[in-house]
């Protein structure tokens, strides 16, 4: 497991795989509850997938979940239907408490993963009208994600926002290219192993 401090030394980021992780931590209660009955199964499904997290003292702080998806991918659960094109779905992100540095450090992540995979775009499907997703939609929105449609699967209705990596702004590709370049933990800062 790659492993990396970050800007507070109590901090560390770290891959970890979906199965390693305890579902019944503190951390996971708002994605249960989110997506009642289906995430047990979910999560069992994913038991293999790799995930990048952020704790301190054993606690997990943040999570990120990428999947890479193919033009050929279904998307007839979205409406509008996707057009075929190479994504990367953000299929987790959560931080506790909400933490700008952590936040930061994962659409970074996110992105330079998108532009080292040559994707077209980047999306995500959001859930429940919490306080949680208000932020989080803000949050995406900030960077540039639009809401494009809605994802209606296990009887749960998402919004879906997506951003096309041709109109990230060049001043970000800049310093997300900057930030790898100056790391001296090549293998810990800004990479997603699949």
């Amino acid at each position: 497991m790659d492993c990396m401090t970050l800007k507070r030394p109590a901090l560390s980021l770290s891959q970890a795989r979906m199965g390693d992780l305890d579902i019944s931590s503190p951390f996971f209660a708002s994605f249960v509850s989110s997506y009642l009955p289906y995430y047990y199964e979910w999560f069992e499904k994913k038991h293999n997938d790799k995930v990048l997290i952020v704790s301190e003292d054993y606690n997990i702080l943040g999570l990120l979940k990428l999947k890479l998806e193919n033009p050929d991918e279904d998307y007839s659960d979205i409406s509008p239907i996707f057009e075929p094109l190479k994504r990367l779905k953000i299929c987790s992100l959560k931080v506790e408490p909400n933490d700008a540095d952590i936040s930061s450090i994962f659409m970074r992540t996110t992105i330079a993963t998108a532009i080292a995979r040559n994707v077209d775009e980047i999306y995500a499907t959001i859930t429940s009208d919490s306080d949680y997703k208000i932020k989080l939609l803000n949050y995406l929105h900030k960077w540039g994600f639009r809401r494009v449609g809605q994802k209606f699967s296990y009887g749960l209705l998402e919004d879906v926002v997506a951003l096309r990596t041709s109109a990230i702004s060049d001043s970000i590709v800049k310093s997300v290219i900057d930030e790898y370049n100056s790391s001296s933990d090549k293998k810990g800062l800004l990479r997603y192993d699949f």
